[in-house]
């Protein structure tokens, strides 16, 4: 199974940002999904992709998609922290990641 098949499955083909209704959190689930790194390709999300990780993948729309890249929901939680070195090993304080994929790195 592809990665885009994996997310579109756990997603229902539908956007996974949270948006805010005055009163309550819910999923966007607008179409047609892109699929965002959440771990920066640049701090090692393809190294994640190798290995058929899913994991710090999220299914978005073209509107979250976009405003993910543009910089407008930085502090949204669309985002590990973090940086995937060789291995893959994963150092940054992500809990799935860290117990998956955290090891001490030796430089």
């Amino acid at each position: 199974m592809s990665a885009y098949q994996a997310v579109a499955e756990r997603s229902g083909g539908r956007c996974e940002a949270m948006v805010w209704l005055g009163r309550t959190w819910t999923r966007c689930g607008r179409g047609p999904l892109h699929i965002h790194h959440m771990l920066r390709r640049s701090h090692g999300g393809e190294l994640l992709d190798a290995v058929g990780e899913t994991y710090h993948l999220i299914g978005l729309c073209a509107a979250h998609h976009g405003m993910a890249h543009n910089g407008s929901l930085d502090d949204s939680g669309l985002f590990i922290e973090g940086n995937v070195y060789p291995g893959p090993v994963y150092v940054g304080s992500d809990e799935y990641l860290l117990e998956h994929y955290g090891k001490e790195v030796r430089v």
